[in-house]
């Protein structure tokens, strides 16, 4: 653009020279002409810096609306963090009682399980339920049957949990 109207430019200031070496109505006409001409350059020129006032605005607006954006973005992403710490806390507050629970069911079963044993113990101390013959043998798998179930209740207790 700017090498055309440099190049208009020479061939107006050529026109010059020519116009003023004619007679006068020819000479004002070529004026006329010369005026328009100016203002049609002038509105060029005029658009061209309307267009490239436009474009730095828009240019700005952009550059405003990217930085709107990524502080949201930053923000959304500071809360989901947030929202992300106090969950594991919850779950890790929960864990732990789930646990401790266990751990007290455990413990409440293993004492049962001790208590029926040093009953049964005692019981074969006293010599309670001895009898003569196959009632002996009976008392006796009875007692590592009973021994036995307590275990596997112990087992099955730890293994489900």
């Amino acid at each position: 653009m700017e090498a055309r109207l440099r190049g208009l430019e020479s061939l107006v200031d050529f026109l010059r020279s020519a116009v003023d070496k004619m007679p006068a109505t020819v000479a004002d006409n070529i004026n006329q002409l010369n005026s328009l001409q100016r203002e049609k350059f002038n509105t060029v020129e005029t658009r061209l810096e309307t267009g490239e006032k436009y474009r730095i605005e828009q240019k700005k607006d952009t550059k405003d609306a990217v930085d709107a954006a990524l502080a949201a973005a930053k923000e959304a992403v500071k809360e989901q963090t947030s929202a992300s710490e106090r969950a594991i806390a919850k779950s890790e507050t929960n864990t732990t009682k789930q646990i401790d629970q266990i751990g007290v069911l455990i413990s409440t079963q293993n004492k049962a399980v001790d208590e029926k044993i040093n009953d049964i113990k005692e019981r074969l101390d006293r010599g309670e339920g001895h009898s003569t013959g196959v009632a002996d043998g009976w008392g006796l798998l009875v007692g590592i049957v009973m021994a036995i179930a307590a275990v596997a209740t112990v087992v099955v207790v730890l293994v489900k949990h």
